[in-house]
């Protein structure tokens, strides 16, 4: 809960600062922006070749969703940003880190210095309730 006094009758100043501060304190859920800290943990964690073997480093052309890449590519993702490549490196961190998902949360609680920042339990559930289907099982309209 923010302790904030407002002045009455409020300025423009006041009404700013207000405004960046309630933005600063908002907890938000960092959904695309946990690829960085996915692979900053990975990097600090496992010899180059175990990520650089799997995905490339170079920019892609097309939406972070897209998969056309990967035929091209010949299912090497073209940078761990794309959705494609995010998922190697996850595979990489399920794969060859203990307990990966700890490890990503403290990882950002050290780098936020908010020790109680944790995984979003509604946003987690909505995920599961509305992932992809499985190619085979998509109905076209």
């Amino acid at each position: 809960m923010l302790d904030i006094n407002v002045p009455t009758p409020i300025t423009r100043e006041a009404l700013q600062t207000l405004l960046d501060r309630l933005a600063a304190e908002t907890r938000f859920s960092i959904q695309s922006i946990s690829k960085a800290h996915a692979l900053v943990l990975a990097m600090q964690r496992l010899p180059p070749e175990a990520i650089w073997s799997r995905v490339g480093r170079e920019p892609s052309g097309l939406p972070f969703n897209s998969i056309v890449q990967l035929e091209v590519e010949r299912g090497v993702p073209r940078n761990p940003f794309i959705n494609a490549g995010a998922l190697v490196v996850t595979d990489i961190l399920a794969s060859e880190i203990f307990m990966p998902q700890q490890e990503l949360r403290d990882y950002v609680r050290q780098l936020s210095a908010e020790p109680d920042i944790d995984f979003g339990a509604l946003v987690a559930r909505s995920e599961m309730e509305h992932k992809a289907l499985p190619c085979e099982t998509r109905t076209v309209t």
